[in-house]
């Protein structure tokens, strides 16, 4: 089996970076994306031109070089100016529109993206650059953080889809798939009999401190990984903390979701994790140290008190 490299949580931890709410505000006010990229990622970045194009009605202009564009260019331009050319031709002087060049580079050290990108950026014009290794560059830079080329082609499209829905625009599923959210269903989503919700704090990891600093400084609570392992087995495993919500304060640069999978990283939990959320997940069931198991209201206020919270 290939190495699928944790592409879900990968996703997840990208769409919750400050990089990636950067893009999103750009790609929203938008009118006009260029797509500069060359070699595989052409082919990925003409299907995102096209079809998000179409999915946004026309009211977006997604544009990148075609097949011809880069054989003919090619042999009148240098490799390193031919991007360049090409915006230069499509913009035609309209700098002050809401324009966004967006760069693709699964290598991260693609000269002729980075050019187009400068001359952009000297133009007051919005960059955004979604690269396999982080880049020194002065653009929003969505580092995907990858070992197989393949994985950078599926996250693209994965993120142009999720650029896409972030905007307001619908995701089409298959026209072979019938809608079954008409139906009246005990469930409102497949998912809530698949998900089980982990609270993460006291229960996965221990938190002696508290808060403390605001790094995630403790020890796996005990028997953690073992449980994990067995869950996961069944159900698709979803934490929800504090710690993922977009107001927390970045600690060391890093906001409390990059800090959550970096721990889980550390301790070698991730692999058990679909995904960390400050949002309560649908879920069968939610695992929490400070929960109490609703039955009646009089039962409820009961412990409330017993516990001396009321």
């Amino acid at each position: 089996m290939i190495n699928l490299e944790n592409i879900e949580s990968r996703f997840n931890s990208i769409i919750d970076s400050s990089e990636w709410r950067e893009l999103e505000s750009k790609f929203k006010t938008a009118d006009e994306v260029y797509i500069c990229c060359h070699g595989g990622n052409l082919a990925i970045a003409r299907h995102i031109s096209t079809d998000l194009t179409r999915l946004t009605k026309n009211k977006k202009k997604i544009t990148t070089p075609d097949v011809d564009t880069v054989a003919v260019w090619h042999g009148d331009f240098n490799y390193e100016s031919w991007l360049v050319q090409w915006l230069d031709l499509n913009i035609k002087r309209r700098y002050n529109d809401n324009i966004l060049v967006l760069g693709i580079s699964s290598s991260g050290a693609s000269p002729d993206v980075d050019n187009a990108l400068l001359w952009a950026n000297d133009r007051k014009i919005d960059t955004a650059l979604i690269s396999g290794l982080a880049v020194d560059l002065p653009v929003t830079n969505i580092n995907l953080d990858i070992v197989h080329y393949y994985m950078g082609e599926a996250l693209t499209l994965l993120l142009a889809y999720e650029l896409l829905r972030s905007s307001g625009y619908d995701i089409p599923q298959l026209k072979t798939i019938k809608n079954a959210n008409t139906d009246i269903r005990e469930n409102s989503f497949a998912d809530e009999v698949k998900n089980i919700g982990i609270d993460f704090d006291g229960v996965i990891h221990q938190c002696s401190k508290g808060y403390y600093d605001g790094t995630i400084y403790d020890d796996p609570v005990e028997g953690v990984a073992e449980s994990l392992a067995v869950l996961a087995e069944k159900y698709t495993i979803i934490i929800y903390t504090c710690k993922a919500k977009p107001d927390r304060g970045l600690v060391n640069g890093k906001t409390g979701t990059q800090l959550v999978w970096e721990w889980l990283s550390k301790h070698d939990l991730s692999q058990y994790i679909s995904k960390v959320t400050a949002e309560k997940p649908r879920a069968v069931c939610y695992i929490d140290d400070k929960s109490l198991k609703f039955n009646t209201w009089a039962k409820c206020l009961k412990e409330l008190k017993q516990k001396e919270i009321l």
